[in-house]
Parts: C-alpha cells; sequence; structure tokens
C-alpha cells in the first residue's frame, strides 16, 4: 500500500524590480515599440540586431517585472504594454 502525503506549498513567484527591468536600452526600446502596438515575438526580434532568444529572455524580464504582459495565442505569442498607475 502507498500512501501518499501532500503538503500545502506556497509557490512565491519571484517579480524583479522595475527599474533594473528599464535599465537595459534594449529593453527599453521594447517598451517603446509596445506602446504603439501588440507585435508578435517575432515581429519584435526583426526590429533588432540581436537573436531571437535574446528578445525572448527580455521579453521575460519585463513581463516578471510587470511591465508587459505576454498572451499566447496558438504557437503565436504577443507581447503587450502593461500601463502601471
Amino acid at each position: 500500500m502507498i500512501t501518499l502525503v501532500f503538503e500545502t506549498v506556497q509557490l512565491r513567484i519571484m517579480r524583479r524590480d522595475v527599474y533594473q527591468a528599464i535599465a537595459d536600452p534594449v529593453r527599453r526600446e521594447i517598451i517603446d515599440l509596445l506602446s504603439d502596438k501588440t507585435p508578435s515575438v517575432n515581429e519584435l526580434a526583426h526590429q533588432f540586431e540581436i537573436s531571437r532568444p535574446a528578445i525572448s529572455k527580455h521579453l521575460k524580464i519585463l513581463n516578471e517585472s510587470g511591465v508587459i504582459t505576454i498572451h499566447k495565442s496558438g504557437r503565436e505569442r504577443t507581447a503587450k504594454f502593461r500601463l502601471r498607475i
């Protein structure tokens, strides 16, 4: 007989500091592009001379800090600027 023990664990999502997130010039440029439209991650990657994985890392940092939100629709991911007051 197998006995399973479940513990209540509170997972804490680590949020990054907004000021650290916007300190990078590439991330500020991403925010500027997102203020006008809601492009896909691939469309954003074409705007920069860095790799797509690097863009994804920048988007992850901005998302974790609460500056942007990322929406999935099928296989496509779009990023949207989220104004926090």
